[in-house]
């Protein structure tokens, strides 16, 4: 699928087009102007995403520049894997004519 990327600095209404897989645009929509960890995302996704896909999913958009990624910084004593969390680099998906998606950036 291609999304039209506006971004909202630029005021001359230019438009980027990049491929973005079924996983990568349900993990977009869940994500849109949040930020949210992986399991969350899956969560949210009403099971659209799923806790398989959500590693992948997140790692291409973050390659695509499209959302951020920060690991949780875990404090002395605490034993556990830290949360990856992912923020959205827009704020909405908007759908178009003939299945296109557009994102507005923040």
């Amino acid at each position: 699928m291609l999304v039209k990327i506006h971004r909202t600095e630029r005021r001359n209404s230019a438009f980027s087009i990049i491929d973005v897989s079924e996983s990568e645009l349900n993990v977009m929509k869940v994500l849109c102007g949040k930020t949210m960890y992986g399991i969350e995302i899956c969560e949210k996704s009403n099971g659209k995403v799923k806790r398989g896909s959500i590693f992948a999913a997140t790692k291409s958009l973050e390659v695509k520049s499209l959302i951020s990624s920060t690991t949780e910084k875990l404090t002395r004593g605490r034993r556990s894997i830290p949360k990856v969390f992912h923020k959205a680099l827009f704020d909405y998906v908007e759908e178009v004519p003939n299945n296109e998606f557009v994102v507005f950036e923040q």
